[in-house]
């Protein structure tokens, strides 16, 4: 009794025969059993079959399904297939090449024993690594083929795949391995197989990126055209040679460690992007970036060690910034807060030794019993106690009072206010005359009350001034150049 007539005693509810091949209902997916009828002649294994109402994905050749059809001429696997189990084509002496789906992952012992015409053996899918990982190389048992074919057939694998497949423990035994190119590689850019949904991505490949990379939006593949929307984790990691990559709009995400260690400077970020994988740039060699408003959060370590990183721009949007996202730029000078922002985690600025200004745009929104509403909240351990020291935390006017007493904020040494002219700052009072009738006093006419902010030719900023309407004396100041809501004035 053949292995379909037994499992149909068995179980009979959950095995059937549709267009010449018989099936099993096993963990509700489809596996290829044994025939009463030995295959012959050309075989289809489609990648799901219609049984019960039901539709079926096709993951499995089963234990001796062919075995000695010695009529079999060919058999054609389908997209879905993921396990050969052993001696499933034992004996298949007509059988001349088999070409394996990018799906499948396992061959089991003696799968193909005995098919002494076995010609040509063709792997679709190319090894890609993930981090020090060689990931897509199937798992074949060392004994799935024989001796013979090892010496007279041909591996063929993508162009990828010639230096896994030649280490590797079984598919290193066959005496000729030749590659072919791969319709996924695509202007030397390696993309992963489509999805359903009509997108692709860019996928971390054997042979390293190097040069200027250009990912388009869209991509042709087999007659059909694909939206580009993700950079996969560790697509372009530790690629020393990379000068430059352009990304498309329409790309929505940025993989784990996507470009970390990389030689990338610079790179212009969509307006379309959403996300970055923790690490996505840590380590790289960027000078300058800028994250644009459809980023939302900066998750840990993207920008982790990025040492010669000496720019950052923020735009309005930006929620979160996560631990660790900045830490370790020793290069970084400046930063500027958006008034989206509204939280700054643990160690984000840690180990940025070259800090020396730090803008918050962001301003408090109401006062409740005393206590301001709105200001930015940020960790106690965001920045190191040098940078506290060091760097000047330049705060918009209405809240100086408020991030100078913040449990956090106020840790800065230098507090100053940022100078504009607004009517935030200015009140409805434009045009302010100014005089200094003796040594170091400074008397400023307006026409209404109004703050000011008053600074030297140097920059450095005295507290807020609130003026009453009328004349206001302000004394003891030393000789020099002073901006007063930027109008220019000497004092004696």
């Amino acid at each position: 009794m053949s292995f379909l007539g037994l499992f149909l005693c068995v179980y009979s509810a959950q095995a059937f025969e549709l267009d010449g091949i018989a099936y099993a209902i096993v963990e509700n997916n489809a596996t290829v059993v044994s025939s009463e009828t030995p295959y012959s002649g050309d075989i289809v294994i489609p990648g799901a079959v219609a049984y019960g109402g039901k539709t079926y994905e096709v993951t499995v050749i089963g234990m001796n399904a062919f075995s000695d059809c010695v009529s079999l001429s060919s058999v054609t696997l389908s997209e879905g297939l993921k396990t050969i189990k052993s001696s499933a084509f034992k004996g298949c002496s007509a059988l001349s090449s088999i070409a394996f789906p990018k799906s499948l992952y396992q061959i089991e012992e003696q799968a193909f024993f005995g098919c002494s015409s076995l010609s040509e053996i063709k792997v679709n899918l190319e090894p890609y690594k993930v981090g020090s990982f060689t990931l897509g190389v199937i798992e074949a048992s060392e004994a799935a083929f024989d001796q013979g074919t090892y010496s007279t057939a041909t591996l063929k694998v993508p162009e990828g795949g010639l230096t896994p497949y030649s280490n590797n423990a079984t598919f290193g035994k066959f005496e000729t391995i030749t590659t072919f190119s791969n319709p996924l590689r695509i202007n030397s850019v390696l993309y992963s197989t489509p999805l359903d949904n009509g997108t692709i991505s860019v996928m971390p490949s054997i042979i390293p990126y190097e040069g200027h990379i250009v990912i388009p939006s869209t991509v042709v593949y087999e007659g059909s055209t694909y939206m580009v929307t993700t950079i996969m984790e560790d697509a372009f990691s530790n690629c020393r040679n990379l000068a430059s990559v352009t990304l498309p709009e329409g790309l929505t995400s940025i993989g784990q460690s996507a470009f970390s260690n990389s030689s990338i400077t610079s790179i212009n970020l969509p307006s379309t992007l959403s996300s970055f994988g923790w690490y996505a740039f840590s380590g790289s060699d960027l000078a300058t970036v800028t994250i644009p408003g459809s980023v939302t959060k900066i998750l840990r370590g993207v920008f982790q060690d990025c040492t010669k990183l000496t720019e950052v721009v923020f735009s309005e949007g930006l929620d979160e910034i996560r631990e660790f996202a900045f830490r370790g730029c020793s290069s970084l000078s400046q930063i500027v807060f958006p008034k989206s922002l509204s939280a700054i985690q643990w160690l984000v600025f840690s180990g940025c030794s070259s800090l020396s200004s730090i803008e918050i745009l962001k301003e408090h929104h109401s006062v409740i019993e005393g206590t301001p509403m709105g200001l930015l909240p940020v960790a106690d351990d965001a920045f190191d106690e040098s940078t506290y020291e060091n760097a000047t935390l330049i705060v918009p006017v209405p809240s100086y009072e408020y991030y100078s007493k913040d449990s956090v904020w106020k840790k800065f040494a230098t507090i100053s206010i940022a100078i504009t002219s607004s009517p935030e700052v200015a009140g409805e009072e434009t045009n302010l005359i100014l005089s200094s009738p003796s040594a170091g006093t400074l008397i400023i006419q307006s026409a209404s009350s109004c703050n000011v902010v008053l600074s030297d030719i140097n920059g450095k900023q005295f507290p807020l001034f609130s003026l009453q309407a009328g004349e206001n004396t302000i004394s003891g100041l030393p000789s020099g150049c002073y901006l007063v809501n930027g109008q220019k004035v000497w004092v004696y």
